[in-house]
């Protein structure tokens, strides 16, 4: 994640399911977290295993939007999210729902298997995402699939955390 290594496809297909069987649950609850990013994946390694945790739920939003069940003022209509982990709809300030966290996971692979971020350009001039199999040669082609699947455009995306857990799963 600090751009001095990449980790090997398997490692990063783990750490993906993780976060994405968290998203799960989230999405079955309606809410999308619209800031999975590196600062709030927290992991360690034990046995050699990698433990993941999706954290930090202060950019998370309920689906359909609707006013807070606290009471509280409605929140901002601001971007949210972190650099090179947010959906490209949520920076453009459009409509969005949880296919941008599924983003967010692709280009968490992304930088992962690349040691680069996803560049996808400004709001309006959105740039075609270069494949991280043209970076980096050793990556399977069906990890590059998963990938470059997560980061398409809403409508060719993965429909939910479950879908693209399942093709994660076949790619491993």
């Amino acid at each position: 994640i600090d751009g001095r290594e990449r980790l090997r496809s398997e490692r990063v297909g783990c750490i993906a399911l993780q976060v994405l069987s968290a998203l799960d649950t989230l999405h079955g609850a309606g809410i999308v977290h619209r800031d999975v990013s590196p600062g709030n994946c927290l992991w360690r390694v034990r046995d050699d295993q990698d433990e993941v945790v999706l954290a930090d739920l202060g950019c998370a939003g309920v689906m359909p939007p609707r006013a807070p069940v606290t009471g509280g003022p409605k929140p901002a209509r601001e971007v949210y999210g972190t650099a090179y982990s947010t959906a490209p709809e949520i920076l453009a300030r459009e409509p969005h729902d949880h296919r941008a966290d599924l983003w967010s996971v692709g280009a968490l692979m992304y930088a992962l298997l690349t040691s680069r971020d996803a560049d996808v350009g400004e709001p309006g001039q959105w740039l075609a995402v270069v494949p991280p199999a043209q970076l980096v040669s050793s990556i399977p082609a069906a990890m590059n699939a998963v990938v470059m699947t997560a980061l398409a455009p809403v409508g060719q995306r993965y429909r939910s955390a479950a879908a693209m857990m399942s093709a994660l799963r076949i790619a491993m």
